[in-house]
């Protein structure tokens, strides 16, 4: 008997810890993580055709956190003014598909009146952002709703863009 006990609390202990495992340490620690694939097509006043990029977005409600890591590449733009190709910031904004919104998480650079920052037209940048508890919450119910996209001079609202959901 007792050593079908320790069989079972065995086994139940690798179930758990297989469990524990496949969740992530985004989940584990209270987060969720969306993988987007950015492009020019998605936004709806037209970003740059050449342009793509990729999102990886964790939110975590619990730490009030959103951490972020962006790449892009090709994001040169499409008129022969070198000087407005710099990215400038990158943003998660509160509207479904096919639609523009306000910004709702700030993630890094300006809009442009406060640019901090000047990326290249390839580059990658990652971070974590202070966010309110429920404005991640918000997110989290309706991730179709939000969207992420970065800017530069000769598209201020938007070079690429991928919905969250």
């Amino acid at each position: 008997m007792r050593a079908s006990v320790r069989t079972l609390s065995a086994t139940l202990a690798a179930i758990g810890l297989l469990i524990a495992l496949s969740v992530g340490p985004a989940v584990a620690a209270g987060g969720r993580t969306f993988t987007v694939a950015l492009t020019g097509a998605q936004e709806p006043q037209g970003g740059d055709p050449n342009a793509s990029g990729m999102a990886v977005i964790t939110l975590n409600p619990g730490h009030q956190t959103v951490c972020y890591s962006l790449s892009w590449m090709n994001a040169s733009g499409e008129d022969a003014d070198a000087t407005n190709d710099a990215v400038w910031g990158g943003h998660i904004h509160a509207a479904p598909a096919g639609s523009n919104g306000g910004i709702f998480v700030h993630l890094f650079g300006g809009p442009p009146a406060e640019m901090n920052s000047a990326f290249p037209t390839t580059a990658s940048t990652s971070g974590c952002v202070a966010a309110d508890r429920a404005d991640i919450l918000e997110i989290l119910q309706d991730p179709a709703g939000y969207y992420v996209n970065i800017h530069s001079g000769e598209y201020p609202g938007g070079i690429i863009r991928g919905q969250l959901g």
